[in-house]
């Protein structure tokens, strides 16, 4: 068998996101056990297509593709052209994160490492750039390759060390080689995304806001103060609890000059409004700030409520409802695709592997594994049908 090493450098902007167009890849390293190679991809600012000829070259020439948190690399890989699928894989944090019986998520590099008993990474390049905002392209080129060269050797070391500790465990080898290539399968989702119509899902999250506004409208007319935030924990523990809500309201006032010339301005006076106890608050139910309660959702549905204090929770839990629809999902999944750059109509979510302690596939960025129902309209398919 011929194993091959890969680690690559890329940007610290957005975590290096591999879906970010801006972003851009500097190395590409590879170890086989004996020779390094160092590919500058655009580092220096050079054409690089050579370099990615030499990296396809030698990974068709490999056996077996070796990497820590491997979709990273391979996403790159493959945003750079280079094939991988025909490939089978070997993921050494997934590796860890199995044999740890599932209980250590997300290991690093480094911890993976010490826990083995061999030297782990060098943090030169981390504690020296990295950690002062200086991109990776203006890391100088002999010091990254070091890096690199230095990041090569700790999962070459790594392999060779899980190798021997599943010489003898041979079930416990087979799950996590079938794991391994189960990344390959959501890499390939990840890389292709879902389909989205982020516009679709902005108008449909307006209607929300406006429905909210109506809720919102409501509540200020049962408790008869418009002062009141619904937002904010403290000021809905006062209105049904009893106690004191804090706000800012703006104020006119005449501001005279030196010249005795004056002119009104506007400055900001904060009130106080006092409410009586509508309903008893749960027991052990106090939160750190004396004299309120919790209003989370859970503790809304348990509390005993009549008359003013019912329609309030009412309103309370479907305003709720409607603000997760909206920060999550309708306005919150656009405004996610804005911050990690994604121009191509599509999410890039994670499936994540070394997650959950059930050994199941866990998803974020966004959870596509919980959308809310009425999303699914703005999910489109890439297979329309055929009349």
């Amino acid at each position: 068998m011929k194993p091959l090493i890969v680690d690559l450098e890329g940007p610290i902007a957005n975590d290096s996101h591999p879906f970010t167009p801006s972003n851009r890849l500097s190395l590409i390293g590879l170890y086989d056990g004996s020779n390094f190679h160092a590919f500058d991809i655009e580092h220096g600012g050079k054409p690089y297509g050579e370099f990615l000829v030499l990296t396809q070259s030698i990974i068709d020439n490999c056996d077996l593709i070796i990497a820590f948190n491997a979709k990273y690399d391979l996403h790159w890989l493959r945003r750079y052209g280079i094939k991988i699928s025909h490939k089978p894989l070997w993921c050494l944090q997934y590796a860890e994160f199995c044999m740890s019986g599932q209980t250590w998520a997300y290991p690093s590099l480094d911890d993976a490492c010490l826990k083995r008993g061999i030297e782990g990474k060098s943090h030169y390049i981390s504690d020296t750039y990295w950690s002062k905002g200086v991109e990776t392209i203006h890391v100088p080129w002999d010091e990254l390759i070091a890096y690199n060269e230095q990041d090569l050797i700790c999962e070459w070391n790594l392999f060779q060390a899980q190798k021997r500790a599943l010489a003898d465990q041979i079930q416990l080898k087979k799950l996590i080689w079938y794991g391994c290539q189960d990344l390959l399968i959501t890499e390939d989702m990840e890389f292709n995304g879902m389909a989205y119509d982020f516009q679709l899902s902005i108008d449909e999250g307006d209607k929300y806001v406006r429905q909210i506004n109506e809720i919102d409208g409501k509540l200020s007319d049962v408790v008869g103060n418009s002062n009141v935030l619904w937002s904010s924990p403290q000021h809905v523990s006062a209105v049904l609890y009893g106690g004191s809500a804090t706000y800012e309201v703006e104020e006119p006032y005449v501001f005279v000059y030196k010249d005795l010339r004056t002119k009104e301005k506007i400055k900001k006076v904060k009130k106080v409004d006092n409410f009586d106890r509508l309903v008893e608050p749960l027991h052990n139910s106090e939160t750190k700030k004396e004299g309120t309660y919790s209003t989370d959702e859970g503790t809304l549905r348990k509390l005993k409520t009549y008359g003013k204090a019912k329609q309030i929770v009412e309103l309370l839990l479907l305003k709720r409802e409607l603000d997760k629809k909206v920060g999550t999902y309708f306005h919150g999944i656009p405004k996610l695709a804005k911050e990690m750059g994604w121009d191509d109509n599509t999410i890039h979510g994670q499936l994540n592997h070394c997650r959950a302690a059930s050994g199941r596939l866990a998803s974020s960025k966004p959870n596509q594994q919980n959308l809310d129902k009425g999303i699914r309209k703005c999910i489109k398919s890439r297979f329309p049908l055929v009349k």
